[in-house]
């Protein structure tokens, strides 16, 4: 037998943990499909195109910020109106304050860059989850993809640097910690009791997961009678879905308004048939737009799954799939999370379809192939990689990407405010009171707050369906409209030239004409003329 000697033995002991390293250094920059589908949702969501723009289409977002500043100036909760010189001092629940402070510390660090690719990431991750939950479900790879993505196209809608992208991210979390102790009992189902209350305070969509507990309740309670026909057993599945529908509940009163939170949201809920009225995001969608194609396509097949379900004697999907339809055909505001509900279920069900099929195709035909391939896509390894790290990295450094330094030009006057901005926010003295219709109002918040108040923003909850009323009124150039004008004292009018007021200024005396864009007018009493020429731009 051949001597090996000691030296000849240190290479190989050498060798085998670097080989070991560099396998191990190998599996994680591997991209995974997690990071594939994290890179094309971001991608196709919000890097190409005029997509982070879009984020900022909704005026919103800037009280949003500036609640946060306020937050973060004085350490205290706004409880009182902070923004409008009609309601100054007026009871208001800023219930969306944690998102507050968030949007305002990024914009504090990064500006509207930071907003909009905070927003792009929260959004994606939460896609991710649906797409991973899907896969976990026992869906396979091109299913889930695809639904995900049909989610995400029926969710566009909603994709604004806003509060409620928190609910999006927290939804799908909420899902799967039921779904797991459904199929088998976990410890981890309790943490969405400390999940209710980051989430209350980040929105309004934490009703979710209340909504969602109890329908598990109700849902399994079904199922256990149905197979088993056994009443106890059915009682002492669902006090387990019950009881923690009911701390989670009970967590939501930790936040800074306690119970009139939920009073208030009571409140504003049962003026629901004006909000639906005077809201689009609180109308119905509208059957045949093509924004709701993905909507409709989900829709007409998760309907279609039920009768499928309830013949297994599986309840808690179908009516998962009956609550969440109701509240989308309802409002638009809930077509989003619909998607986010549904786009699981079927993809497992369109797995459990399409194995069928595949597997009695000919080995080499189409369909058999196709299977496969989906097969071998959905083996592959689903962890994270240093790859979605760096693709943000790259994006943000990227000359190529066109991010946004102001909200868009196209939606707000930006150059013809920058025009009058010393007449309209003067940085010392009293502001002047501006007309301008909500919308206006907000971005007017977010470029000029503390300077001026606004007399009407985004936060119809707090204005209440008769001020909207009025204001609407106003707007529109409808009686009582010349009271309204002179009860608030009104010293500018930036309106839409879609705003039948617009024309009734100019045929008034004592309003002059100071600025035209083309989209936008800039009136002034002529009680206080400004110190500019005559001429209109």
């Amino acid at each position: 037998m051949p001597t090996v000697t000691q030296s000849s033995r240190k290479p190989e002991a050498a060798t085998v943990p670097a080989a070991r390293t560099r396998a191990g250094w190998s599996r994680v920059w591997t991209p995974s499909v997690t990071d594939f589908f994290f890179g094309a949702f971001l991608v196709w969501s919000f890097a190409a195109g005029a997509g982070w723009e879009a984020l900022l289409t909704d005026g919103d977002t800037g009280f949003h910020i500036r609640t946060g500043d306020f937050i973060r100036q004085t350490g205290s909760v706004p409880a009182v109106d902070i923004f409008s010189f009609s309601k100054e001092g007026a009871p208001w629940f800023a219930w969306e304050w944690l998102s507050a402070i968030v949007f305002s510390a990024v914009h504090g660090a990064a500006h509207l860059k930071g907003v909009v690719l905070l927003s792009g990431i929260v959004l994606t991750v939460a896609a991710v989850l649906v797409f991973r939950y899907a896969i976990w479900r026992g869906s396979q790879f091109f299913p889930a993809f695809l639904l995900t993505v049909a989610a995400g196209g029926a969710a566009w809608v909603h994709f604004l640097a806003r509060p409620h992208i928190f609910t999006f991210l927290l939804l799908p979390v909420a899902l799967w910690l039921l779904e797991r102790d459904r199929r088998q009992r976990s410890a981890g189902l309790w943490w969405l009791i400390p999940l209710t209350v980051l989430w209350t305070n980040l929105h309004g969509g934490f009703l979710a997961v209340v909504a969602c507990g109890g329908i598990y309740a109700l849902g399994v309670f079904l199922e256990e009678v149905w197979k088993a026909g056994s009443l106890t057993g059915g009682l002492e599945r669902a006090r387990r879905y019950g009881l923690v529908t009911a701390g989670c509940a009970a967590a939501s009163l930790i936040n800074p308004y306690g119970w009139n939170l939920h009073l208030h949201v009571t409140q504003f809920f049962a003026t629901g048939a004006w909000w639906q009225k005077a809201i689009q995001e609180f109308e119905p969608p509208r059957v045949g737009d093509p924004q709701f194609r993905h909507f409709e396509i989900l829709l007409m097949m998760s309907l279609a799954w039920i009768a499928l379900y309830l013949r297994r004697k599986r309840v808690v999907e179908p009516l998962l799939i009956l609550f969440w339809a109701h509240q989308a055909l309802s409002s638009v505001r809930h077509v989003s999370l619909f998607g986010w509900v549904v786009a699981p279920l079927l993809a497992e069900e369109v797995t459990w379809l399409w194995r069928e099929w595949s597997r009695s195709r000919p080995a080499r035909s189409a369909g058999a192939i196709l299977g496969q391939l989906d097969a071998d896509f959905s083996r592959q390894p689903m962890g994270l990689s240093p790859w979605p790290l760096a693709l943000l990295f790259f994006l943000w450094w990227s000359p190529w990407q066109a991010w946004p330094r102001d909200f868009p030009a196209a939606k707000y006057p930006l150059a013809l405010l920058s025009r009058h901005e010393s007449a309209l926010a003067p940085a010392e003295g009293a502001a002047p009171r501006i007309l301008a219709s909500d919308d206006y109002g907000d971005y007017l918040i977010y470029r000029f707050y503390p300077r001026l108040k606004v007399f009407i923003d985004g936060r119809g909850d707090f204005y209440g369906p008769e001020f909207q009323r009025e204001a609407a009124r106003l707007l529109a150039g409808k009686h009582p409209w010349r009271e309204t004008l002179e009860r608030y004292d009104f010293d500018w009018a930036l309106l839409s030239v879609n705003w039948s007021l617009a024309e009734t200024l100019k045929l008034l005396p004592e309003w002059r004409l100071v600025a035209d864009d083309g989209r936008t007018l800039l009136f002034q009493r002529r009680k206080t003329l400004m110190k500019v020429g005559d001429s209109v731009e």
